[in-house]
């Protein structure tokens, strides 16, 4: 997985469990001897946390065993650890295990893990294969496929392969170019952790994404725990809440599109409205007296978003919030998206339209409010905000170009 130029987010770090099969072995007790106490010396250099005495006592074991012969003496292994390509080659070169795998004994199987360059950076955007994040997203990309190959048993665990119409082709899996900005990503979730620690803050999410493509450069979700921060769940994209005072350009561009309302519209602000003899407040409890509906916006002003609200009418907001996609998710590639809370409009009189005309009563994402307020600055086209470009082949060719949806025409 690569970020948005070209450097390494997640890669595959092959890793090999070593075991022997001393029944091979062709030599004498003084030979294995003279050979065995090299071969632990050369051992105790390469694999760190093990000493020569281990590795000869580990030896004569493998070898006593294999020699008296039964169940598993064939495959023993060599430590509890495994080892990596470098450590691999150097040990296929030791004495005893140079003779070759027929002759020498010495069995490797490789484990395929992901090693991450920058550590915990966008973790739980990357996610884990299979499981979450975008390494489940583009799993079929990413992984390949098995090939299938017959072959014909000789003797003990020696197969050999044949030619067959039945053997099957492995296919490599391809690199993810992906729209991450590693450089965002790190001040984003260094300054969410700040602000997180600061407000002793259960949680916080940072979205940075461009409004023209959709591409997100930078996300961080973080989780409060005492005094650690950990990045172990996908806020922005799996947790519902109010969006408060955020949402007010919503109700705002969609009083402009209706004609409801101008930017040179006046409205008075005592520090309250009544709704339906229901006395709903503003944040400024003194009032923000007569101001035009610039200056509403700039003041954040609660009874005039209300008086919007109110003038557009349940039919027509309840037009505008499906319009901007607030009944829907927003398709981004990451699992797990949650979609909203919202009133049945047969449910909603003058008091819900009213909370909702200022952000509460109801629930959206993160990236849903991200995505629809972008739409509107983006010329009335909402486009899916995605973290996939490309799938690259081992040689760097682009195999396939992801494409994502774009509504158009959301307002003028």
């Amino acid at each position: 997985i690569y970020s948005h130029d070209g450097r390494i987010l997640a890669t595959d770090s092959p890793s090999y469990n070593l075991s022997l099969d001393f029944t091979v072995l062709d030599m004498s007790d003084e030979e294995f001897g003279r050979l065995s106490a090299a071969l632990a010396d050369s051992l105790s250099r390469t694999i760190p946390g093990y000493s020569k005495d281990y590795f000869l006592r580990r030896l004569r074991e493998i070898r006593a065993k294999a020699l008296r012969g039964g169940p598993g003496s064939q495959n023993q292994r060599l430590v509890r650890d495994k080892g990596n390509q470098i450590q691999l080659d150097r040990i296929k070169t030791f004495p005893i295990f140079d003779k070759g795998r027929l002759g020498g004994g010495l069995i490797y199987t490789q484990d395929a893990e992901r090693y991450k360059p920058y550590g915990t950076l966008a973790a739980r955007t990357l996610g884990k294969p299979g499981e979450f994040g975008l390494e489940a997203s583009f799993d079929d990309a990413l992984s390949g496929s098995n090939g299938r190959n017959l072959c014909v048993r000789l003797v003990r665990d020696i197969w050999v392969p044949v030619v067959s119409k039945e053997n099957i082709e492995a296919k490599n899996g391809r690199d993810l170019l992906t729209t991450i900005d590693v450089d965002m990503q790190d001040i984003v979730e260094s300054e969410l952790r700040k602000q997180i620690l600061d407000k002793n803050a259960t949680c916080g999410t940072a979205v940075i994404m461009e409004v023209k493509t959709g591409e997100i450069r930078a996300i961080s979700n973080l989780t409060r725990y005492g005094s650690t921060v950990r990045d172990d769940e996908n806020h922005a994209v799996t947790m519902r809440c109010e969006p408060g005072s955020t949402f007010k350009i919503i109700t705002a561009a969609a009083g402009l599109e209706a004609g409801v309302v101008t930017p040179e519209s006046t409205f008075s602000c005592p520090g309250f409205i009544i709704v339906d003899d229901r006395r709903i407040r503003c944040h400024k409890i003194a009032g923000h007296g007569s101001q035009t509906f610039v200056q509403c916006m700039e003041n954040s002003c609660n009874p005039a978003l209300i008086t919007v609200g109110l003038r557009l009418g349940v039919d027509n907001y309840y037009h505008y919030f499906e319009q901007f996609g607030l009944k829907q998710r927003t398709g981004i590639d990451l699992p797990g998206e949650a979609g909203t809370i919202m009133h049945k409009k047969e449910d909603m009189g003058n008091v819900e339209l009213a909370t909702v005309a200022f952000g509460q009563s109801f629930q959206i994402t993160a990236i849903q409010l991200l995505t629809t307020a972008s739409s509107i600055i983006n010329g009335g086209n909402r486009i899916t905000p995605h973290f996939g470009i490309e799938a690259l082949n081992r040689d760097g060719e682009v195999e396939e170009t992801f494409s994502y949806p774009v509504q158009t025409g959301i307002v003028s």
